[in-house]
């Protein structure tokens, strides 16, 4: 699975700038990436 987009905003996510829709993606990735 390529996770740049995903890295790309985890310093946004830290920071709680996410919209809800992107940080709600990003939450549903980390629960279900194995990798």
């Amino acid at each position: 699975m390529n996770h740049e987009p995903w890295l790309d905003q985890l310093p946004w996510y830290a920071a709680g700038k996410l919209s809800a829709e992107d940080r709600a993606a990003l939450e549903h990735h980390l629960e279900s990436c194995e990798t």
